[in-house]
């Protein structure tokens, strides 16, 4: 889990579904070219962004947690997608009760 510290007026990371293209295998053992018919692996993931985390990916956690009593913000479950294979990043609509540092 990775652990920083709270800063005045932090705001939360932006939620976030990301459509992407993953690496795929295909079928083991002898096969003719001809006959093999790839099909694009096009996950979708949802979470909270995390921009300039990691060069040259696109990272997304599952669970933002600022913890006051600690006085840092907690992440956890990070997905590191390559900037080359996003296709789409659709930003959600935050509620305004959980928006802001309280």
């Amino acid at each position: 889990m990775h652990k920083k510290k709270v800063k005045q007026g932090e705001r939360y990371p932006k939620l976030v579904i990301i459509e992407w293209l993953d690496a795929f295998d295909g079928p083991t053992g002898w096969l003719y070219l001809d006959e093999y018919k790839p099909k694009a692996v096009q996950p979708i993931t949802t979470g909270w962004l995390l921009p300039d985390f990691l060069e040259g990916y696109t990272t997304v956690v599952s669970t933002y947690l600022q913890d006051f009593n600690e006085k840092c913000i907690l992440y956890s479950d990070p997905v590191h997608i390559p900037n080359g294979m996003v296709q789409s990043i659709t930003y959600i609509d935050v509620p305004d009760s959980i928006k802001g540092v309280q």
